[in-house]
């Protein structure tokens, strides 16, 4: 699934499709511990850096899934020494920040939840 989500390639579609996929499998106690492997946490972190305001579904997937793993306290330390992630949510962080700025009020736009930064509080008290 995270070789979808990342390849250009792929449609528009799939690549949203691939991202909620795994960003639903984070709900489920049972596949937290498998998705802090390195190599899907390089995965999300790769989605969090996807330009392009036609893909934003794929990043906020990637961060919902994020927040979703981070949500265990088992998991946080492993994600916040992984590589790249820290700094991948940060940038999350300054997207939902300017998402919520750059609308006018009343438009869904300024209905964003913001997760990304407690998701990054939470993983830097765990270091």
């Amino acid at each position: 699934l995270g070789f979808i989500v990342l390849r250009d390639m792929a449609s528009k579609r799939a690549r949203e499709n691939a991202a909620k996929t795994l960003m639903h499998l984070a709900n489920s106690d049972e596949n937290r511990l498998v998705m802090t492997y390195p190599r899907v946490l390089d995965n999300f972190v790769s989605a969090l850096h996807i330009e392009g305001e036609e893909l934003v579904n794929v990043r906020d997937s990637a961060v919902t899934a994020l927040a979703r793993l981070a949500a265990d306290p088992a998991n946080r330390k492993l994600m916040a020494r992984h590589d790249g992630l820290l700094v991948a949510m940060a940038k999350a962080v300054e997207c939902e920040v300017q998402r919520r700025k750059g609308k006018d009020v009343g438009c869904e736009v300024n209905n964003v939840v913001m997760i990304a930064k407690p998701a990054l509080v939470t993983l830097l008290m765990a270091l």
